[in-house]
C-alpha cells in the first residue's frame, strides 16, 4: 500500500496502514458542503442560529433591566419633591393634588365619553369675578406643565390632557377662554392634531402659535 512504501522509505521500517483510518484521515481533511433547502438557499448552523437567539433574548433582557431601573429612578424621586411642596407650599400642593385627579377625570372621560360631554365635565360651576394677572396665569400653566412632565401613569404632557384642565383653573380665576382642537398635515402626508385654548380668538399660554385647522371648539 502506498502508506506502507512512504512510511518504510521514510523510517526504514516497514509499518502496517489500517485501510479505515487512512479513509477517516481523509474524510476529515474533506470540508463537507452546507446543507441546503429546497430552494437552494445555503441551511443555517443550529447551533449558530440558537446561540444568537440566546444573545438576542439576553440583550432584550438587559434593556428591559436598564429601562426599568431609569424607570424607577425618575418616579421615586418624584416623592420627596412632593413631600417638600406639601412641607413648604401647602397651597400650591394642595392645587396640584386637584389639577391630579382632574387630568385622571379628562384621561378617562375623553376617550368613554363623546368629545362635547367630556368637555362639559370640567365645566366649573363657581367663577371668579375679576379675573386674575397674567403672572398668576403663567404660574397655573407652569405648575400645571411640570405636573404632566412627571410622566407617571396618566400624567403626560398630552395637549388634550393640558388645555381642558388648564381651562379649567383658569376659569376659577375668573379667565375665560375656550379649548380648540385642530388637525394638520405634516410631511409624508401624516395627519396630526393639537389642542389649545384661546382668549379673545387668541391662542393663550402656547409657546408657538398653534397652525392647525379647526375642527372642533368648546364651547362652540
Amino acid at each position: 500500500m502506498q502508506c506502507q512504501d512512504e512510511a518504510a522509505e521514510t523510517t526504514g521500517f516497514s509499518l502496517h496502514c489500517d485501510p479505515g483510518l487512512s479513509r477517516l484521515s481523509n474524510r476529515r481533511r474533506t470540508r463537507v458542503p452546507p446543507e441546503k433547502a429546497p430552494g437552494g438557499v445555503p441551511m443555517a448552523d443550529p447551533l449558530t442560529v440558537g446561540l444568537r437567539t440566546r444573545l438576542s433574548y439576553t440583550a432584550r433582557i438587559n434593556n428591559g433591566m436598564a429601562e426599568f431601573a431609569q424607570y424607577q429612578s425618575r418616579h421615586l424621586s418624584v416623592l420627596p419633591r412632593a413631600a417638600r411642596l406639601i412641607l413648604r407650599k401647602p397651597r400650591v400642593a394642595l392645587m396640584v393634588l386637584r389639577m391630579t385627579s382632574w387630568v385622571a377625570v379628562v384621561s378617562v372621560a375623553i376617550k368613554a365619553l363623546p368629545l362635547p360631554r367630556a368637555m362639559r365635565l370640567l365645566e366649573p360651576h363657581v367663577r371668579s369675578v375679576a379675573p386674575c394677572t397674567p403672572a398668576k396665569s403663567q404660574a397655573i400653566a407652569s405648575l400645571l406643565d411640570s405636573l404632566l412632565a412627571t410622566n407617571l401613569l396618566f400624567l403626560t404632557p398630552t395637549c388634550w390632557k393640558r388645555a381642558p384642565v388648564l381651562r379649567r383653573f383658569l376659569a376659577l380665576e375668573g379667565v375665560e377662554t375656550r379649548i380648540v382642537f385642530g388637525v394638520r398635515r405634516d410631511g409624508d402626508e401624516q395627519l396630526t392634531g393639537h389642542a389649545w385654548i384661546e382668549a379673545d380668538g387668541k391662542p393663550l399660554l402656547e409657546p408657538t402659535t398653534p397652525e392647525y385647522k379647526i375642527t372642533f371648539t368648546y364651547p362652540s
